[in-house]
């Protein structure tokens, strides 16, 4: 089934219940028609925004960033997840290009860096798997979901064109990200070099997948589709650039499955 608005969900984490917090609901009601999942972690659901488009679920992943993914993917009911980061805004002509994306066959659409305004099919989870929950915090994760597309040969659509509401964005406060500022840094620096290894044009992937979620919940429930291979990929972002330089082939040392 295409991606719309009827069949895709904004899922978004937010933290405590300022007025940042409701100001980011708000604005999603206004330039959507899709429903909402948020995930926040203090105080209740009507301290919040109440509206019946509005879905609230407690946060069980604390700031840590891949269990805070895993988390709103399970608890959006739509066969689209729209993932968006609480400082982004995208506009409805942003969601419309995602589904336009989407829908051309590219496996992920990112309308800004990787992992703030974030468009895909659970049918792709089912494929690349759920996010890497041994990232600490934030760091690396999104380095982690562009070489699973690129292992997958899955193409990524990557302009830059949603911005933010950073107003408030400064390290240290609570609102510059969902978890916090260099949780995780040194360890997510030594496990992504351990997981990933680039062999000359090759990007060969050395630690065997950990299935967090049981991914096959999708491959079955979604009808079967057909990506564009990861050479159709187009990015604006230049570490993304950067990272995929010179990569031309593939290899998974641990014997996975490719099945799509």
């Amino acid at each position: 089934m295409n991606a719309s608005f009827e069949n895709s969900t904004i899922v978004s984490p937010v933290i405590n219940c300022s007025d940042f917090a409701r100001k980011n609901i708000n604005f999603h009601l206004e330039n959507s028609d899709c429903n909402i999942v948020i995930l926040y972690d203090q105080g209740n659901p009507e301290d919040y925004v109440v509206n019946d488009r509005v879905t609230y679920v407690k946060n069980q992943a604390g700031r840590h960033f891949p269990k805070i993914l895993n988390q709103l993917i399970v608890n959006c009911p739509t066969e689209y997840v729209l993932y968006c980061n609480w400082r982004y805004r995208p506009t409805r002509e942003n969601h419309q290009l995602a589904f336009d994306k989407l829908n051309e066959g590219y496996g992920a659409v990112d309308l800004s860096g990787p992992l703030q305004y974030t468009a895909f099919s659970k049918h792709l989870i089912g494929v690349i798997g759920f996010f890497d929950e041994k990232y600490i915090g934030g760091h690396c994760v999104d380095w982690d979901f562009i070489n699973n597309l690129f292992l997958y040969d899955i193409a990524h659509y990557n302009p830059d064109v949603c911005y933010g509401d950073f107003s408030l964005a400064t390290r240290g406060n609570p609102t510059f990200t969902t978890w916090h500022g260099n949780c995780g840094n040194a360890e997510n620096y030594v496990y992504f070099p351990q997981k990933w290894i680039k062999n000359g044009p090759e990007l060969v992937r050395t630690l065997k997948e950990v299935n967090f979620n049981d991914k096959h919940q999708y491959q079955n429930k979604f009808e079967s589709r057909k990506y564009l291979p990861f050479t159709n990929s187009y990015t604006e972002v230049q570490w993304v650039k950067d990272q995929m330089n010179g990569l031309s082939s593939r290899k998974d040392a641990t014997s996975l499955s490719f099945t799509i």
